[in-house]
Formats: structure tokens, sequence, C-alpha cells
């Protein structure tokens, strides 16, 4: 019998271990991003296409943008409102060998206009050094 209540009391006390710290916790509100590309890797002249999105909870997009190295804002909005926004579009990193990045950034705002959350995503693109060229004589033909 006394083991039986014991058991009742520890699972009564492991409830409310687990119940009431979440009673009245709220995550607040957020953004979140992402940013992918066509290609990971890319041979100089090359474009890539890339693809970015946003969401935010409990709040709205106050700004949208997506950067690029060598191009600067492919896209830069403000005053966005809604919950979610999206970009799709070329990118056409540096010429020289190397590795490059694109990046999207968010914000929130609340209703009032103020940034209360944000968010930045990012993508690398290595442009590969271009082929080498190797004179290659031609065998000579004996007869």
């Amino acid at each position: 019998m006394k083991r039986i209540w014991f058991k009742k009391i520890l699972s009564l006390l492991l409830l409310l271990l687990i119940v009431v710290p979440q009673i009245g916790v709220s995550a607040g509100p957020s953004v979140s991003s992402s940013i992918s590309s066509s290609r990971k890797v890319i041979n100089p002249g090359e474009s890539v296409r890339l693809s970015a999105r946003a969401r935010a909870r409990d709040c709205k997009i106050g700004f949208f943008g997506v950067y690029g190295d060598g191009e600067g804002w492919l896209v830069y909005r403000n005053n966005v409102g809604g919950t979610s926004t999206s970009w799709s579009g070329p990118w056409h990193p540096p010429r020289r060998p190397g590795t490059y990045t694109a990046y999207v950034s968010v914000t929130g705002v609340d209703d009032k206009g103020r940034v209360v959350c944000s968010d930045k995503s990012l993508v690398s693109v290595r442009v590969n050094a271009p082929p080498s060229v190797s004179l290659i004589a031609e065998p000579e033909v004996v007869y």
C-alpha cells in the first residue's frame, strides 16, 4: 500500500516539475531566414541562382535584404509587413578564384515599428581557378 502511494506522489511531483515552468511562458517574437544557392562551385564569370526566404512569428517583417559579395545588395526591402517574404534571382560573384558569401538579413518589428528581433543566414560559393592552358607539342611522326 505504501509503495502505491509513493509512486502516485512521485509521479505527481514529476508532472508538476514539467508543467508548472511552462505556464505563462511565451517564446516572444522571432524571425527566421534561409538562403540557398543553385550551385556551390562555379567557374570564373558564371552566375548562380539564389533563393532566400524569411518568416516572422508574433511580429511583422520590417527589413528584408539579400547581399552578395562583389555586387552589393541584390534586393533591399524596407517596411515589408506581413509574416513571410521571399526572393529568387541571379548573383554574379567576383571572377577571381576564392570563396564568396551571400547572405539574407531580416528584422522583425512590433506594431510601433520598433525592431524586436533579427536573423541572418549565409551561403558560400567557391569560384574555381581558371583552367591552365598547356602547350603540348604534337608528337613527331616518322615514316
